[in-house]
C-alpha cells in the first residue's frame, strides 16, 4: 500500500506540478471536471451548513428539542456510511424533511443571543462543550452572524 502526498506549492513546485496535483486532489482529468467537482463540493457544503442552521433554529422552538438531537445524531452516523453525490444529497434531503416535521411551539418566543469569542472556539462544538445546543435546549436562540 502506497501513501501519496499531494503538494500545493506554486513557488517550490512550479505551475505544471501545481496543476497536476490539483487534478489529482479532485480526481479530475481536466479543468472542466475539476470545476464540476468544485461546484458539487460547494453545493454539499452549503446544504450541510443549512442542515446545521436549521437544526439549531428548530431546537429552540421544538416541543421536544431532543428529537432534533436524535435526527442530527442519526444524520451524522449515516454520513459516515454514505458514498457518492446522489446518496449524500438524498440523505441531506431526508434529514431536512425530518427536521421540518419536528413539532414546534408557535407561542414560544425564545431569547435571541449572539456568542462572541475566538472563532475556532465558537464554531467547534467539541471545543465549546456544545454551548449552542445547551442554550437552545433552554429555549434560547443562538444567532450566528454570517460575515
Amino acid at each position: 500500500m502506497w501513501i501519496y502526498f499531494i503538494v500545493f506549492d506554486l513557488i517550490g513546485e512550479g505551475w505544471q506540478p501545481l496543476k497536476e496535483n490539483i487534478f489529482k486532489a479532485f480526481k479530475a482529468p481536466n479543468i472542466k471536471n475539476m470545476v464540476s467537482a468544485g461546484k458539487l463540493g460547494w453545493k454539499l457544503i452549503q446544504t450541510s451548513d443549512y442542515i446545521t442552521d436549521l437544526s439549531n433554529r428548530k431546537r429552540a422552538y421544538a416541543v421536544d428539542s431532543y428529537k432534533v438531537d436524535s435526527i442530527m445524531a442519526n444524520y451524522h452516523i449515516q454520513v459516515e456510511k454514505t458514498f457518492g453525490e446522489s446518496q449524500m444529497m438524498d440523505l441531506m434531503k431526508s434529514t431536512i424533511d425530518e427536521l421540518n416535521k419536528v413539532e414546534i411551539d408557535e407561542n414560544r418566543n425564545p431569547i435571541k443571543i449572539g456568542l462572541i469569542g475566538e472563532i475556532y472556539t465558537l464554531i467547534e462544538p467539541f471545543v465549546n462543550l456544545e454551548i449552542e445546543r445547551k442554550l437552545e435546549h433552554n429555549f434560547l436562540l443562538v444567532l450566528n452572524l454570517k460575515i
